[in-house]
This record gives structure tokens, C-alpha cells and sequence, in this order.
């Protein structure tokens, strides 16, 4: 329903393009296909899948500037200059009107001549052009409120996805162990179930920090993660009483930056090595 009341949603992004570049380890995601074993393949595989997707949202900015600089430059390489077609249009003018005028040696020595005019022109103007104003480009349209909605937006989603998939990785491992397909993630009896099949608890390590722990980021990501897919990335209490690392605008807005999204990949990547091979040492021992 329409209060009729207007709400002012304040958005920033990182100006820094680079930090946009991916974050994705390909390296790594091979490494742990191969060491996975057979019960996790399609909770890694599909993990791999999803931050792959998640990392190409989050470069979007950098793909686009990259892209654009890489034809530009490309284009000049291949366009002839405007200086260059007129000799050769000047070329074809002059031996034209000169046809049967002049001896052999006269002829050669003047083509020697234009030819090396032309090439001086080239060169002048491939330094001169050579080029293309990306970065100058950037900072115009990333001050742009609608690009900055968009990267704003497009860096949100590559978080979540980012949270999203490590939940969805979570409830394939405790299924490879056994675990019943009805529990999922949010539920006090999924983590009672998974200790029991694991052998100790492992919610304090890959769920949900004790609220007495120095630092809580996992706690921190999945108020993050739900606030942004559940109140329009507005900012619940509980986040913004607790340490987060994000920026949250004075309306209770939250932006996700370019850092964020290399800190959350990072924290989920750890875990993830961390419970695979711990699932892996699990399922040898009961075969």
C-alpha cells in the first residue's frame, strides 16, 4: 500500500574500479572438486557454479570499462586515420593526372616520398589516439544516480548469492552424511541432527558464532544476506548493533562494496575447505 509518504533510499558505491575485478579462485575450485569426495559432488559442484555466477555479477562494472577500453583500442588499431585515406585518395588523385608525365625513377621517387608521409601521418596519429578515456569515462557515469542504483544492486545480489549458495552447500553435507531432506539450515533440529551425525557441533563454526565471540562474521553476513533479500536491503537492528564492515547510509540502507563481496568469498571459502575435508574424514571412517 502506498503510505504517500516519499522514501529517501541513499545508495553508494566504491569508486575504485579495480576493486570490481573478480574475485573468483579458479585454481581453487578445481582443487576441491578433485579432493572432494563422491557424496559432495553436486553440493560443490553446484557451490562452484553459483560463486562463479555470483563473482560475474560482482565484476559486471569491470567487464563493462574493460570491454569498451579493449574495442576502442582495437578500433583504432584497425580504423585508418582521416589523414591517411586522404593520401591515398591524394595518391590516386596525382599519378592520375600526372599518367604519362612522368619518367620511371620520377614516378618511384614520388611514391617513395608519399609512402613515407603516410607512415609519419600514421604513426602521429596512433600516438595521438592510441587512447581510449576508460577510466575518465568511469568516473562520469558511476557518479550517474541510476548506474549507482544499478552497481549498488548488482554488488547486494552477489552477496547474497554469495551467502545463498554457502546455505544451500551447508544442508548437501549434512545430507551426504544422512541427514533427512525435510531440515533445512534455519531449523534448531537441523543442527541437533547434524552434530549427531557429524560427531560434535558444528553450527558454532559454520553457522553461528557465540554471541559472547570476539568476532561474529558469519552472524554478521546472514543478518546482512536477509536483510537485503527480505526488507529491501534495509538494515535490521540486530546488524547494525553488531560489528559488519558494510556501509549503511543514515536512512538504514546497506552498500555493499567491492570488499565486502572479497571478504565474504574468502570467509565462506575457509569454511568450506574446512567442512569438506571434515565430511570426507567422516565418511572414511564409516565405510
Amino acid at each position: 500500500m502506498n503510505s504517500g509518504k516519499d522514501v529517501i533510499v541513499t545508495m553508494t558505491i566504491d569508486p575504485d574500479l579495480a576493486g570490481y575485478d573478480t574475485f573468483f579462485d579458479g585454481a581453487w575450485a578445481e582443487a576441491l572438486t578433485n579432493r572432494a569426495p563422491v557424496q559432495l559432488s553436486d553440493a560443490v559442484g553446484n557451490l562452484i557454479l553459483s560463486w562463479r555466477m555470483a563473482a560475474d555479477t560482482h565484476r559486471i562494472p569491470f567487464l563493462m570499462i574493460d570491454q569498451m577500453e579493449n574495442f576502442a583500442e582495437s578500433f583504432m588499431r584497425r580504423s585508418k586515420p582521416d589523414m591517411a585515406v586522404l593520401m591515398e585518395r591524394f595518391r590516386s588523385w596525382l599519378f592520375k593526372e600526372l599518367d604519362g608525365k612522368l619518367q620511371r625513377v620520377e614516378k618511384k621517387a614520388i611514391s617513395a616520398a608519399l609512402s613515407k608521409l603516410d607512415q609519419g601521418l600514421r604513426l602521429q596519429s596512433q600516438v595521438k589516439d592510441a587512447r581510449f578515456p576508460a577510466m575518465e569515462y568511469w568516473a562520469d557515469i558511476s557518479g550517474k544516480k541510476a548506474l549507482t542504483f544499478s552497481i549498488a544492486g548488482s554488488q547486494n545480489l552477489a552477496y547474497c548469492a554469495l551467502f545463498f549458495a554457502y546455505d544451500w552447500f551447508l544442508a548437501g553435507c549434512f545430507r551426504a552424511l544422512g541427514g533427512e531432506e525435510e531440515l533445512q539450515t534455519n531449523g534448531k533440529k537441523f543442527w541437533k541432527r547434524f552434530k549427531e551425525l557429524l560427531g560434535r557441533d558444528p553450527e558454532p563454526d559454520y553457522w553461528e558464532e557465540p554471541e559472547d565471540a570476539v568476532s561474529r562474521p558469519i552472524a554478521a553476513a546472514k543478518l546482512a544476506r536477509h536483510s537485503i533479500a527480505h526488507t529491501g536491503a534495509l538494515a535490521k537492528k540486530k546488524l547494525r548493533e553488531k560489528p559488519h564492515g558494510l556501509r549503511i547510509s543514515k536512512e538504514g540502507f546497506i552498500s555493499v562494496w567491492p570488499e565486502n563481496n572479497w571478504t565474504l568469498f574468502k570467509l565462506l571459502q575457509g569454511k568450506v575447505d574446512r567442512l569438506v575435508d571434515e565430511i570426507a574424514a567422516k565418511l572414511a571412517a564409516t565405510t
